[in-house]
């Protein structure tokens, strides 16, 4: 077998063509190159739209706890006009003397004014007014489903005394007020049904004769500004908010059925859901983290701004694939824009690569004829003036030169010296 024709063993890339070699070339330089442009323009386009959406949540989480601090600084207004409101302080003074009829007609003024003002103000829930042995002596009530704002009778007043807002309340000075949990309202020791998620606000009683009455209570429907959330959470794509005690348990989440998981024994919460990003929100009052593909955006929010260990959580959360179909729309482009360029590198490595191969197989062919001992008469059209060029004219010089030999050769074969 001739060695020189067995390319058994030889590695592919020696046994290609030099037109393959050159396409080869154009092809892996375009397409390292697109890489690369691909590549960064992808991270970069990825980077700008994550950090788009972190701030889109951030915005909305930021935007929600306002509204809900702005919520919780209206109502200690409402609290305020309920503790310092005329006619029961009337009232009590005129039982301070004993005088039950003057007492109990202030009573009824009482009564009819905070029903008026809970019928204009339909997030409370209850205003209550609770004497210093913890007895609820006034109570009026929202139904929470009919909404109907009515007082509840003598016999229906329980004792509060026991409760952490009664206590702690009667225990502050004049001005200063409490900020209960925020939980589920009980009647009578027992969750009512259905759950009705309240906040309660209490201040001390206190008359201008500096004597301490009682203490005043608004209780909120906390659905109020569960609302904001829920009206947010319609804005934000593929996300949900969520509001969390300091522990992780949903005080609120779109899912009514995993709020209060403690209380209601099923222990549902953000850390179950998220786990190790419950540290970061006890550790920080606000910020933004990247997590398994979902961006979370999450604010405290003091209820009652002077005490720094209350809080609750807000938590926005937002799936990555909300920003990752513009990604994908940026990959339907780049690979449109890399179909379109490997068709033009395609037609244009022909060109040039034809441009080079036709005038080296020319040669070529030439020097094949040569070695067979042939003198082809053939002609190319090559106008660039390049080393191509100069090969063109050497291999047309090299084989006028082997003509002449061969002539003069066959001359003196001949018996005609007369040839230089």
């Amino acid at each position: 077998m001739d060695e020189t024709n067995d390319r058994s063993g030889i590695p592919w890339y020696y046994r290609l063509g030099l037109a393959s070699k050159f396409t080869l070339l154009f092809y892996l330089v375009t397409l390292f190159a697109l890489g690369v442009v691909g590549y960064y323009g992808y991270s970069s386009a990825a980077d700008a739209l994550r950090a788009k959406a972190a701030e889109t949540v951030q915005g909305h989480t930021s935007q929600v706890s306002q509204k809900i601090s702005y919520f919780m600084e209206m109502t200690r207004n409402d609290l305020n006009f309920v503790a310092n409101s005329t006619s029961l302080l009337r009232q009590l003074y005129w039982q301070d003397m004993n005088d039950n009829r003057k007492s109990d007609q202030w009573k009824v003024v009482t009564m009819n004014g905070w029903r008026g003002f809970m019928d204009n103000n339909d997030y409370i829930f209850k205003i209550r007014f609770l004497g210093t042995d913890g007895r609820e002596k006034i109570s009026i009530h929202r139904d929470p489903v009919t909404r109907e704002v009515l007082p509840l009778a003598d016999h229906e007043l329980q004792d509060k005394a026991s409760e952490s807002y009664f206590q702690k309340s009667l225990e502050m000075e004049e001005q200063a007020y409490f900020v209960s949990s925020l939980d589920l309202n009980r009647e009578h020791g027992q969750i009512e049904k259905p759950l009705v998620p309240v906040v309660r606000l209490a201040r001390p009683v206190i008359g201008v004769n500096k004597v301490k009455y009682g203490v005043a209570v608004i209780t909120l429907f906390a659905d109020t500004f569960f609302d904001y959330l829920r009206e947010d959470d319609k804005q934000l794509e593929k996300g949900e908010f969520y509001l969390l005690d300091v522990n992780g348990d949903f005080l609120f989440h779109p899912d009514r059925e995993k709020i209060f998981g403690k209380l209601q024994g099923h222990g549902d919460n953000f850390r179950t859901h998220y786990a190790g990003i419950m540290d970061h929100l006890q550790q920080r009052a606000e910020g933004t983290l990247f997590d398994r593909g979902h961006i979370i955006s999450f604010k405290r929010i003091f209820p009652h701004p002077g005490d720094q260990s209350h809080y609750w959580t807000l938590v926005g959360v937002m799936d990555e694939e909300a920003f990752l179909g513009d990604l994908n729309h940026f990959k339907i482009i780049f690979l449109s824009l890399m179909l379109l360029m490997l068709a033009v590198v395609f037609v244009a490595s022909r060109y040039y690569v034809g441009g080079i191969m036709r005038p080296l197989l020319f040669v070529t062919r030439q020097l094949q004829h040569l070695g067979q001992g042939q003198m082809a008469s053939e002609a190319i059209i090559y106008r660039p003036r390049d080393e191509i060029r100069l090969m063109l004219d050497s291999t047309e010089r090299l084989i006028a030169n082997m003509e002449a030999l061969v002539n003069q050769a066959d001359a003196v074969a001949h018996g005609d010296f007369s040839h230089d």
